[in-house]
């Protein structure tokens, strides 16, 4: 990559285009404290495409996924109270382990898929259903590394939407 023009000479981007890109969503250089730059959004914040940029909000100029804001606040919340020995019965692990995500990855699958619409209201909602087992489950893992329910969820769940991503870009055009 070379981060002073933006541009990938392996994958031969045209200059112009990353250009109109930058502009037509409000991207910006990010400068370090010894002047060097970098040439991508900070993926911490928003890993989205430009086209997906409805998925982002602007927090002071910086596009944020509206998915992530919500998800990971809540999991490691959940994490450290789960931790501090505050979480529901260590016997339904099993259960909400599995159903409380189900409808995000549903939803993440079948919209990837051209299934479903982006609707950002059923994203949030379905976002707050899952993060608490997300934060129990990195809570069971923090504990012992090898749980096999975290493991098994991490699969399931993870596998799924990479594979929802790969045939989600297979077809687009």
């Amino acid at each position: 990559m070379d981060f002073r023009s933006g541009t990938s000479a392996a994958a031969g981007a045209d200059v112009r285009a990353v250009t109109t890109a930058r502009r037509r969503t409000g991207w910006r250089r990010n400068r370090w404290p010894r002047g060097k730059l970098l040439a991508a959004p900070l993926l911490l914040l928003s890993h989205h495409r430009p086209e997906e940029h409805d998925r982002c909000f602007r927090l002071g100029g910086q596009l944020i996924c509206r998915r992530c804001a919500l998800l990971y606040p809540i999991a490691f919340l959940t994490t450290a109270l789960s931790l501090g020995g505050l979480h529901w019965p260590a016997a339904w692990d099993g259960t909400l382990l599995y159903l409380l995500p189900l409808p995000v990855t549903l939803e993440f699958l079948f919209e990837r898929l051209g299934s479903l619409r982006y609707r950002p209201a059923r994203q949030l909602a379905l976002t707050i259903l899952a993060a608490p087992a997300l934060g129990r489950g990195f809570a069971r893992y923090l504990r012992h590394p090898g749980d096999r329910l975290f493991w098994n969820m991490a699969l399931l769940y993870g596998g799924a939407c990479l594979f929802a991503l790969v045939a989600g870009r297979r077809r687009r055009p």
